[in-house]
């Protein structure tokens, strides 16, 4: 080569040696960000930005209930488009439904598979972080990497959107009023239908049937119109908490389970009965189901039990109503002193009637069914004139308290 090509040859073989180095460093990633600021590789090769590698499965957190203790327990999911494994500190900010902060509470630490479609977070907040909050909780759930260090793993906060506390038993002391009161109101009943105990042989007398009337079933009637009444919680306005502690769930759960009381009483009242031949105006066979007084009791018992704590709940309902700012006090005051005097009035009448009841549509036992037949004929046919003779009518249907 000659001596004038030298310079040439010199400065391809730099550009060569500069091309070589420049694509040798394009080909050789880091496995995972080792210096601040550096990018961390993704499973299809390229770089993640501020907001991608490590992401929440879920859109907001799950609905949770405390338990009992106050212990709060629940599950996320995480998702990584990381080729390497990270490690995690799931923390919580939280606010009580009176204001309160609460946090940051920083949980253990989880690490989450690399290239993972969904790795589960199990998370438990002690009730000791908790301790003197109002519920529900709200508030926020982030996760910070803490291994390997790298500031562009930014992770978006999960939504922490309602945290329910425990049931708080306020239900179980409206429900327990309502039970003393009708085992109270029950029992005077049967003493006074007894004449205070000397004839207590009056307990097994025969009934008829119960009937729904709308003019005298008047507790069934509150305790079925209490429900639609309660339906009333749904309307957007209203808290999903309000003082008395109790839940627009808990509201609509409790009003049903009273409505099915009532509905109970009836089934209750025929548990026991017993299938007797009696006899039309007209001398054919019709066949009752004939109670007992003591199971009648029974079932006005659950009825009444019904109704006082459905006038119980509608109490409470208007007290958070009114705390909600939609009623105002005067308004809730005079609602509250109105139920109080329906539930005096509900005690009172639901005892007169049961002792009215018993002593006029009650009937010893070989008045109610005469003499009985070898078998119960069917309902329909004419009765000869001796079976005629020995059966009774059927008993008066009594209406359902």
């Amino acid at each position: 080569m000659s001596s004038a090509n030298a310079p040439l040859t010199a400065a391809v073989a730099v550009a060569a040696t500069m091309l070589l180095a420049n694509v040798s460093g394009v080909q050789q990633l880091p496995k995972q960000p080792t210096e601040a600021g550096a990018p961390a590789p993704r499973k299809d090769g390229g770089a993640v930005s501020p907001t991608e590698g490590i992401a929440f499965v879920d859109t907001v957190f799950p609905a949770v209930t405390a338990d009992r203790d106050g212990t709060i327990t629940a599950s996320v999911f995480v998702r990584s488009s990381l080729v390497y494994d990270v490690c995690v500190l799931p923390v919580a900010v939280l606010r009580s439904a009176s204001g309160g902060a609460i946090g940051p509470i920083e949980l253990p630490e989880t690490r989450i598979s690399g290239s993972s479609a969904a790795s589960r977070l199990s998370l438990t907040i002690k009730s000791a972080d908790l301790k003197g909050m109002a519920y529900p909780l709200s508030g926020w759930l982030s996760l910070k990497v803490v291994e390997p260090a790298s500031p562009v793993l930014a992770v978006k906060p999960l939504e922490i959107k309602e945290i329910s506390g425990p049931g708080t038993g306020t239900e179980w002391i409206l429900l327990r009023y309502a039970l003393i009161l009708a085992a109270v109101g029950s029992l005077l009943a049967g003493f006074a239908a007894t004449k205070w105990g000397k004839e207590s042989g009056t307990l097994l007398h025969r009934m008829g049937r119960p009937e729904w009337t709308f003019a005298t079933s008047w507790s069934t009637n509150l305790t079925i119109g209490g429900t639609i009444f309660s339906g009333l919680i749904n309307f957007p306005g209203f808290p999903d908490h309000g003082n008395t502690l109790l839940s627009k769930k808990t509201y609509m759960i409790i009003s049903l389970m009273l409505a099915v009381l009532a509905a109970l009483a009836p089934l209750a009242y025929n548990l026991f009965s017993k299938t007797v031949q009696t006899k039309s105006d007209f001398g054919a066979s019709t066949i009752q189901s004939q109670g007992y007084v003591c199971m009648f009791l029974v079932a006005a018992f659950l009825t009444m039990t019904g109704a006082i704590a459905q006038l119980c709940l509608m109490d409470l309902l208007v007290t958070d109503v009114a705390a909600a700012g939609t009623l105002s006090s005067e308004t809730a005051g005079f609602w509250h002193y109105l139920l109080l005097l329906l539930q005096i009035a509900l005690w009172a009448y639901s005892i007169f009637f049961m002792t009215k009841t018993i002593e006029m549509q009650s009937f010893h036992k070989d008045d109610a069914e005469g003499n009985q037949p070898s078998r119960i004929l069917r309902a329909g046919i004419q009765l000869d004139a001796a079976t005629a003779n020995n059966v009774r009518p059927p008993l008066p249907n009594w209406s359902l308290l």
